[in-house]
């Protein structure tokens, strides 16, 4: 019947499992009683160092889980290694763009190059950065300044130096020139100005290359500038988030936002009203302890609230002053740009938001919120209440300042982040400087990449349109030391 029953399951092509288990373990234990005495000895001690080589390997595997050890650490480190080395490989591939974005495919533009401005460089391996540059209102020179402190007038058309400016100072000077950051043409078609990493900022006569005055912000350099139609006014974005309304022949500056203090006017503020207290409510005694034993304005607090306990509230206000008064946390102004169509201006924060204020009134009037990173640029629309900014996201953005609304969006991040941005006369195109050397010319009416122009100088810190001679001429301040022309066909 066992044969029957083999042959039936052999035939339906089913194999009981069991019954190999059982057969195999049979046939293991004949073999094992054929053995000699010697023979199973050897094979038991050997499957015993097998079975303690295992609990081994076992112990020490979890004990490495359970305490964090050497072991995971070392995974860690090696997958690390090997992310980095990925990420450097696609960085390699894709130099000058931002790693995992494809560029979209654009036609190169009919402009052709015109001239070269060498100056800038200096004579080193490493070049110096051209960081701005814009065009006189003889539309037949133009101003660059860079890391060299210098900044240099030229002839458009053959990159001829005409004039230079750098700061007044002793001579001879070992400490070199500041950077410059900044650079502006007046409405006089006379003075231009100028600001350094130095925090300071100039008035200079382009003619002569003579400096006429200046001013200093006090939380770091001034990194943005631009004209005001009013007489002798320029507006400076600084680095410690106020811009600064200076007119510049009397020297009056006005920050914004005003209702906002700084940390030196805080600090002054608070200064005086101890000394007044001091001077008013202490007798002569108490004056003279604070005199010789105060060394800080804590100190002095603790005089005074030990003999006026009750002032305990008032020390307290005193405290919060900082807090309540300085509410500026828009950081960097890297932007600005006034708005032709009114008396207002467009400023660019490194908080990513783009600011609308009254030039009159110094009330913001509005904050537009859509860049993911800091603003690096922004352009005013010369026919509408509009502005273009654009930000380290790597894209570009209009604004109807009057709502807030933001009307478009040019996306091109695989260009990195936009450095720089000018409107074509005409206000119905943008040319856009990215760090990846190109400058790419939008359709503010349809939303469309038109064309790009690869500059082959490395990224673009600083954009410039003629408005005639001939219009839409493109002047770029690289970062190669050069400053290049490029003129439409």
């Amino acid at each position: 019947s066992s044969s029957s029953s083999s042959s039936s399951s052999s035939s339906s092509g089913d194999v009981d499992i069991s019954d190999l288990r059982l057969s195999a373990s049979s046939e293991a234990k004949q073999r094992f009683r054929r053995l000699q005495a010697t023979e199973r000895t050897a094979l038991v001690s050997g499957m015993l160092d097998a079975v303690k080589k295992a609990a081994a390997f076992r112990l020490a595997n979890m004990a490495g889980k359970a305490m964090g050890s050497s072991s995971d650490t070392t995974t860690a480190a090696q997958w690390k290694k090997s992310w980095n080395k990925m990420v450097l490989d696609a960085k390699a591939r894709n130099h000058g763009q931002t790693a995992g974005c494809e560029g979209v495919a654009a036609k190169m533009c009919t402009y052709y190059f015109k001239s070269i401005f060498l100056l800038h460089r200096g004579c080193k391996r490493d070049p110096l950065s051209v960081n701005a540059v814009q065009i006189l209102s003889d539309t037949v020179h133009a101003v660059s300044c860079g890391d060299d402190g210098l900044c240099w007038v030229w002839k458009i058309s053959s990159g001829t130096p005409r004039q230079v400016f750098f700061p007044y100072r002793n001579c001879p000077s070992a400490k070199p020139l500041a950077a410059v950051y900044t650079v502006s043409v007046l409405n006089d078609a006379t003075y231009i100005v100028s600001a350094d990493a130095s925090g300071t900022a100039y008035i200079w006569d382009w003619r002569l290359g003579h400096q006429k005055t200046s001013t200093s912000c006090s939380g770091g350099p001034y990194l943005s500038s631009t004209e005001m139609p009013a007489w002798r006014m320029v507006l400076l974005g600084c680095n410690n988030s106020y811009t600064y309304v200076w007119q510049w022949d009397t020297g009056n500056t006005l920050a914004l936002p005003y209702n906002a203090r700084s940390t030196a006017q805080i600090i002054g503020f608070m200064q005086s009203n101890l000394v007044a207290y001091k001077n008013t409510r202490l007798d002569g005694m108490q004056r003279l302890f604070a005199e010789k034993a105060m060394m800080t304005e804590k100190v002095f607090l603790d005089v005074v609230l030990a003999v006026y306990p009750g002032l305990k509230e008032e020390a307290k206000l005193l405290s919060n002053i900082s807090d309540f008064f300085h509410k500026n946390t828009f950081g960097a102004v890297n932007a600005v740009c006034y708005v032709p169509t009114r008396l207002r201006f467009v400023t660019g924060h490194a908080d990513g938001r783009v600011r609308y204020w009254s030039a009159e009134s110094g009330t913001l009037l509005m904050v537009m919120r859509g860049h993911q990173g800091p603003v690096k640029a922004v352009a005013p629309s010369p026919t509408s209440q509009e502005a273009v900014s654009g930000g380290e996201d790597g894209t570009v953005r209009l604004w109807c300042l009057k709502t807030g609304i933001q009307k478009l969006l040019l996306y091109q991040p695989y260009g990195g982040p936009v450095l720089s941005l000018a409107i074509v006369p005409g206000g119905t195109k943008v040319v856009v400087g990215s760090a990846d050397g190109y400058v790419r010319i939008w359709d503010l009416s349809t939303g469309l990449l038109l064309c790009a122009i690869n500059t082959g100088g490395g990224a673009v810190n600083g954009l410039a349109v003629n408005p005639s001679n001939p219009v839409g001429q493109i002047i770029t301040a690289s970062q190669d030391g050069y400053a290049r022309v490029f003129n439409p066909r």
